[in-house]
């Protein structure tokens, strides 16, 4: 297909609520324009007084996404554009407009049996009056990733691991630090 158009509504950020529901328009937008390329842009809208529930403060946030991809044989390489903001609203509980913004760059390259995919990202969260974190590093604070996930199948088995280093400029952990490394094992049988 050369292009596609999605649209849906949804409960936003998990605002499903018998007393505040507040909805959220969700649509993408695709675009082939070769055989091996492609270029999306993504959109989470949900209603700008949307409240704070226990998975997501703000939860009127609204997320912006550009996403580019090109694959040649069995090596992908994409890049992917993120703008994040939170609308001031008293009743959202967003005293001034938050914003971030974000950028990663993909790969994956698949030489059966083995597969491995990786990705470098960079996410910037603005400072503003109501300490909003809308990245996951705390308000004001910017940071970098890298995550590596090699991969073996054979037949319906599989194995996958992943290594992944965060470092921001300020703490951002429980423990009050700068960076964290994470290593993840799945192992799984797809019926």
């Amino acid at each position: 297909d050369l292009y596609f158009v999605k649209l849906g509504v949804n409960d936003g950020f998990y605002t499903l609520s018998t007393t505040h529901p507040k909805p959220a328009l969700e649509a993408s937008l695709g675009l082939t324009p070769i055989k091996d390329g492609s270029i999306t842009f993504n959109m989470l809208l949900p209603d700008k007084i949307s409240r704070p529930n226990d998975t997501a403060t703000p939860a009127n946030k609204r997320e912006f996404n550009l996403v580019a991809s090109y694959t040649v044989g069995k090596f992908s390489l994409g890049a992917d554009a993120l703008y994040v903001e939170a609308p001031k609203d008293n009743t959202a509980q967003v005293p001034q407009k938050a914003k971030a913004s974000g950028v990663a760059l993909h790969f994956s390259d698949d030489l059966k049996p083995f597969k491995i995919s990786g990705r470098v990202e960079y996410v910037k969260d603005d400072p503003d009056a109501g300490n909003i974190d809308l990245v996951g590093l705390g308000d004001g604070n910017k940071g970098w990733s890298f995550t590596l996930t090699p991969a073996y199948s054979k037949g319906p088995l599989f194995v996958k691991g992943e290594v992944s280093y965060v470092s921001a400029d300020k703490p951002f952990t429980n423990n009050n630090k700068k960076n964290q490394t994470r290593l993840g094992i799945e192992v799984g049988y797809i019926f």
